[in-house]
């Protein structure tokens, strides 16, 4: 436990790139851990499709996480940011709560949905 609190104390004493630096002279592994800021100006994660740019019919181009692990044969997609809120309120209704037109078209007036 002793030698964890020193190291900590001479981590916390150095910016990153310090400890990085110091680490590599002596052939040691060391890894950052990242905030979000880091993993967004990073461009090994764009590169490698981490960070992703979506259209978006509202807002345009927006940035998002990609779609991981990729696999070799199924890399996976994403295909939209998602869609608008209550895209889908309707059909819920109608197959969940087996309500009519009529009937969805009344909650609609109401305010409800």
């Amino acid at each position: 436990r002793d030698i964890e609190e020193r190291l900590d104390a001479w981590i916390e004493a150095r910016t990153a790139a310090e400890v990085e630096a110091t680490f590599a002279e002596h052939d040691a592994v060391v890894g950052r851990v990242y905030d979000m800021a880091d993993i967004w100006t990073d461009p090994t994660y764009r590169e490698r499709d981490n960070i992703i740019s979506v259209a978006d019919p509202d807002y345009g181009a927006v940035s998002m996480h990609g779609v991981v692990p990729k696999l070799v044969t199924r890399p996976g997609v994403v295909q939209s940011v998602g869609e608008p809120l209550g895209a889908h309120t309707s059909q819920v209704l109608r197959e969940l709560a087996d309500l009519d037109d009529d009937a969805i078209a009344d909650l609609m007036k109401q305010g409800v949905i």
